[in-house]
């Protein structure tokens, strides 16, 4: 459904979105688990690390509910309309002028198999709640298969 006017108009769209997402097996889990940890402390500095979206310490709920499809046996992607209002509030009522945003499930938006139709138009959603977006991406080379022990 096509809107005349933008989705979102409220104090959030002043707002910064830090967008950090990253290939599997980039070392996000440890990020995600540092940042959940220092909520507190960015909080204080004016950065909001929401709850909105959240599982296992990271955005993967709002990550999936933008591709429109889940995880099967990990996670679930919830309606993103709901999340989006939930995280409205909780930017409005956090004081926060950053939010940091952290699920490497958005790296899958460049595999044209994952994610439902409709999934550009439901990330351009998220994204015009924020005046400034900076996205912080990690790669890496990955190795195939394991390596072994050369004991």
């Amino acid at each position: 459904m096509r809107q005349d006017k933008p989705w979102h108009t409220h104090p959030s769209s002043m707002t910064k979105l830090i967008l950090h997402m990253g290939g599997f097996r980039t070392g996000s889990t440890s990020t995600q688990s540092s940042l959940w940890s220092a909520r507190r402390r960015l909080h204080s500095q004016g950065i909001l690390y929401p709850k909105t979206g959240l599982a296992c310490k990271a955005h993967h709920a709002l990550g999936l509910s933008i591709l429109g499809q889940a995880i099967q046996g990990h996670y679930a992607a919830p309606p993103l309309e709901p999340l989006l209002k939930s995280l409205e509030q909780e930017i409005a009522s956090s004081g926060c002028g950053t939010v940091l945003i952290s699920t490497e499930v958005l790296m899958l938006l460049v595999d044209q198999t994952f994610g439902t139709e409709g999934r550009e138009e439901r990330l351009g959603r998220f994204l015009s709640m924020f005046g400034e977006v900076q996205v912080l991406c990690v790669i890496r080379h990955q190795v195939p298969g394991r390596l072994r022990d050369s004991r």
